[in-house]
């Protein structure tokens, strides 16, 4: 859609140095006018703030409503006038809950640039060039599966004519749709063994297609239909409220699904059998996420009953031995670090995994919410899209080498450089517990509660998790 269409004798792009925001853009759809992304009072604490447009609201797509639902994304109609992507375009229902200020409307299929590019010829890598579109979620974006390929295939075609460069792009790293199509992956937040029972809740899950067409037959069954076809004539609210039951269990958690096409396959599968993008990799933790809270307060008393419901008799003790919380008082701090090493610990795990049959590079990170860090950070980022490595001649920079078998992280925050995970006997018990990989991890009554846990722990085809 947005590919450069522009014929010499336009004489809308400019070459000379003045920034996007003062000429007109050309897209295969019409002509796109942006405007400055910072001002005087707002300059977002950067100091070439002067230099970055952005382009709000701009189509990449029809409108998913009606006929279209649940159908691939069909083109976008083209526009006679100059689009005025001066502001936001309209959220796509259950993206947002609650009141607020958001324009929701099925129409929702459109994207966001920022460019600091001053012509169309510089190409900049995408993401320096920064790109974020909307998506269908909830009933109405996982029902099909196309969409992400249609968004994709557009930001490639047309990244040009805002002067960012096709073949620099860091995007999705497990998509088929995606393959051959871009240079590298920042993941942020980490990325988790493959075995440990968060998968089940967290980026990595999803539900087998058996699962997700039980719920698809429930929801059209709420909606009182017999049909996709009729349930294309309902209203948006309608579709809205066929999800959402009055409890949590009678509620419908659309989420990804294991189709063996956008998802290749079991997220164990995917790493075993190198079926991810051989690109490079950044990805990292951060203190207080992925089980371990800010402002924990729990008592003595709560630990134990969560580890001993949690796990089986021999994992509770050996968890105490490395973990002991001595009283209420550090109870929350154990928890915590339990937590946290448990993140960094299976990233590392992960990157070892990775390299036993991919050979791309991988950077890890781990950031202890210590500010400020945005300049560095800002500067590996912009380095590792530019040139594939985070490294860079920047002033004030740690050398960031990438994970090998060292049992090492990157520590960014109050201090930066190379640190241990965590203690060698914890990075042991992290391997003992993925070498079991067997419910005799958990406690029997809590491996029964859930078969997706289990799948976790074993690794078993098709289940959330594995």
């Amino acid at each position: 859609m947005l590919r450069n269409t522009l014929p010499t004798l336009c004489g809308l792009i400019s070459v000379s140095s003045a920034a996007l925001y003062e000429t007109v853009i050309e897209t295969r759809y019409g002509s796109v006018q942006g405007y400055p992304a910072f001002n005087s009072s707002n300059t977002g604490n950067l100091t070439h703030w002067k230099d970055i447009t952005v382009w709000k609201g701009i189509p990449f797509a029809a409108s998913t409503g009606g006929a279209n639902r649940w159908k691939a994304p069909q083109p976008a109609s083209q526009w006679n006038q100059t689009l005025d992507a001066r502001n936001w375009g309209p959220v796509c229902p259950s993206a947002t809950t609650g009141d607020n200020s958001y324009i929701i409307d099925e129409d929702c299929l459109n994207l966001n640039v920022w460019s600091p590019a001053n012509s169309t010829y510089t190409k900049l890598p995408v993401g320096i060039v920064f790109v974020n579109n909307n998506y269908c979620t909830g009933p109405f974006g996982w029902l099909t599966y196309s969409k992400v390929s249609e968004e994709f295939e557009q930001i490639y075609a047309n990244i040009k004519a805002f002067g960012g460069d096709p073949n620099h792009i860091t995007y999705i790293l497990y998509s088929t749709l995606t393959r051959d199509l871009i240079v590298g992956a920042i993941i942020k937040s980490g990325v988790r063994d493959p075995h440990n029972p968060l998968c089940t809740s967290l980026a990595e899950a999803y539900t087998t297609l058996d699962s997700a067409l039980e719920d698809g037959d429930t929801y059209l069954a709420n909606l009182e239909v017999a049909s996709i076809a009729e349930a294309r004539n309902l209203s948006m609210e309608a579709l809205i409220d066929g999800a959402t039951g009055t409890t949590r269990d009678s509620t419908i958690m659309f989420e990804a699904v294991l189709n063996y096409y956008a998802m290749p396959d079991t997220y164990l599968n995917i790493l075993m059998k190198g079926l991810a993008h051989d690109v490079r990799v950044i990805t990292g933790n951060n203190t207080d996420e992925n089980g371990a809270t800010y402002g924990l307060d729990t008592s003595l008393a709560d630990y134990l009953e969560d580890l001993n419901e949690t796990y089986s008799r021999k994992w509770v003790d050996r968890s105490l031995g490395l973990y002991p919380p001595n009283d209420s008082t550090t109870a929350s701090e154990v928890y915590n670090s339990m937590f946290t090493d448990r993140s960094k610990v299976g990233t590392w795990l992960w990157t070892q995994m990775w390299y036993t049959v991919e050979s791309s590079p991988v950077w890890n990170y781990f950031w202890d919410h210590a500010p400020p860090i945005k300049y560095k950070m800002n500067d590996y980022w912009a380095s590792f899209i530019k040139t594939g490595n985070p490294n860079t001649q920047a002033q004030g920079t740690a050398q960031w080498p990438a994970v090998n078998a060292s049992k090492l992280v990157q520590h960014v925050g109050n201090g930066w450089g190379q640190i241990p995970i965590a203690w060698n006997k914890k990075i042991e018990y992290s391997k003992i517990v993925r070498a079991d990989s067997s419910s005799s991890f958990l406690n029997p009554g809590k491996a029964k509660m859930t078969t997706t846990t289990k799948a976790t722990i074993n690794g078993d085809k098709g289940d959330v998790g594995s």
